[in-house]
């Protein structure tokens, strides 16, 4: 895989984390579900990480798990 495949990678994951969020947002039970979301959005990227670390030594699981993640701003 190539820099490219882990950057489409990451953006997926990032727009499933704005998507989920948009829909807890408007869901009744936005606090029940805040936690649970994002401890399995955690586990999602770092299971992926993992996988791409085997596939490739070189793989950095930090500046991918930041290109994960939702910008606050």
């Amino acid at each position: 895989m190539t820099r490219k495949h882990y950057e489409m990678i990451a953006e997926a994951i990032r727009q499933a984390t704005k998507d989920s969020f948009l829909n807890l947002v408007t869901s009744d039970k936005k606090d029940e579900g805040k936690d649970f979301v994002l401890d399995t959005l955690t586990n999602v990227i770092f299971e992926v990480s993992k996988t791409l670390e085997e596939d490739n030594p070189n793989f950095d699981t930090k500046k991918f798990t930041d290109a994960c993640m939702v910008s606050s701003s």
